[in-house]
C-alpha cells in the first residue's frame, strides 16, 4: 500500500492533486460536464439559487422529485477552492431522473474564506434545505448526503455533526478526500491555507465517524496513493464498526468516476439505487 508519508514533494503533488496527475485532461473533462449542464439544466425543476446566508455563494438549488422519495443533498468538489454547483447539473439530472428530490449546494471557497468558515456555511445549508423543503411542501423520505472529492469529505463530515446526524440516513461519497494532510501538502494548500489545527480537526481518519451507512466509489485509474488513502479510511471506519462499502470503478479517473457512479445506465448507478433503497 502506497504510504504518502514516504513521498517527496513531487510524488505528493502527483498523488493527491488531480490537476497535477491528469494535467490538461482536467479542463477537457470539466468542459464535458459544462456541455452536459447546458443540455439538461432547463429540464430540472426549480427553484434555483435559494439563499441560505449573506455570501453570494451561499445558495442551493432544490429540484423536487416524487412525493415521499429520498432527498439527496449533493456537495460539489474542487479542492475547497474551485467549481460550483452548476458543474454538477448533469449528475444532478441523473439523480433526479430516478424520482429523487435533489438539493445541489454552493458554498464560499478558499482562500476567500477559511476551511472552518466553509464548513460552517455547509452546516447552515443543511438546515436551510430541510426548512425550505417544509416551506415548499416537498415531502421527502430518507436523507442522503452526497458529494464528489472535497464534497465527499464534506458529506462524511456533516453526517456526523451532532445537529445533522439524527436527520441523515446514509452517505454517498465519490472519490472523496479523507486524509487532509497529504492533500494540503500539495500546491492546493496555497489556496486553502488551512491551519495545523484545521488539518488535524478535519482529518476523517483521525477524527472521522461513520454513524450511517456509507457507499464510497473511487476511480480505479486514480493514483496509487489516492486509492491507498481511501482504503486506509475505509478500514479505519470499519474498525469503528462503520457500515462502509468502498468500490473502485474500472477505467475511471477522478472525474469520470463521478459520471459512472450516478449514470442510470451504469452498473454502479444501479448500486447507488440499491444503496439508497437499503438505508
Amino acid at each position: 500500500m502506497a504510504d504518502w508519508r514516504q513521498m517527496n514533494e513531487k510524488e505528493l503533488e502527483e498523488g493527491f492533486n488531480p490537476r497535477a496527475s491528469l494535467g490538461d485532461q482536467v479542463n477537457e473533462l470539466i468542459g464535458q460536464w459544462a456541455d452536459r449542464r447546458n443540455k439538461v439544466t432547463h429540464q430540472l425543476p426549480g427553484p434555483f439559487d435559494i439563499s441560505y446566508g449573506a455570501h453570494d455563494l451561499e445558495t442551493f438549488d432544490l429540484h423536487p422529485g416524487q412525493e415521499g422519495a429520498p432527498l439527496i443533498i449533493f456537495i460539489h468538489g474542487g479542492a475547497w477552492r474551485a467549481l460550483d454547483k452548476g458543474h454538477m447539473n448533469g449528475h444532478v439530472f441523473d439523480l433526479h431522473a430516478r424520482g429523487w428530490h435533489v438539493a445541489n449546494v454552493n458554498y464560499p471557497l478558499c482562500p476567500e474564506v477559511t476551511l472552518t468558515s466553509l464548513y460552517q456555511s455547509l452546516e447552515q445549508a443543511f438546515s436551510a434545505i430541510i426548512s425550505n423543503c417544509k416551506k415548499l411542501g416537498v415531502s421527502y423520505g430518507k436523507v442522503i448526503l452526497g458529494g464528489h472529492s472535497a464534497g465527499g469529505h464534506a458529506a462524511c463530515w456533516l453526517a456526523a455533526r451532532p445537529d445533522i446526524e439524527p436527520h441523515v440516513h446514509g452517505v454517498f461519497s465519490v472519490s472523496g478526500v479523507y486524509e487532509i494532510k497529504p492533500i494540503l501538502s500539495t500546491s492546493i494548500q496555497a489556496d486553502v491555507r488551512a491551519s495545523d489545527e484545521e488539518i488535524d480537526r478535519f482529518d476523517l481518519i483521525i477524527h472521522g465517524r461513520a454513524p450511517h451507512p456509507i457507499l464510497a466509489t473511487m476511480g480505479a485509474d486514480e493514483p496509487a496513493a489516492w486509492l491507498a488513502s481511501s482504503r486506509h479510511w475505509a478500514q479505519a471506519m470499519q474498525q469503528q464498526n462503520g457500515n462502509i462499502r468502498l468500490e473502485a470503478i474500472a477505467h475511471t479517473n477522478h472525474f469520470t468516476v463521478m459520471d459512472k457512479s450516478v449514470a442510470t445506465s451504469s452498473a454502479f448507478g444501479a448500486l447507488l439505487e440499491e444503496f439508497v433503497g437499503s438505508v
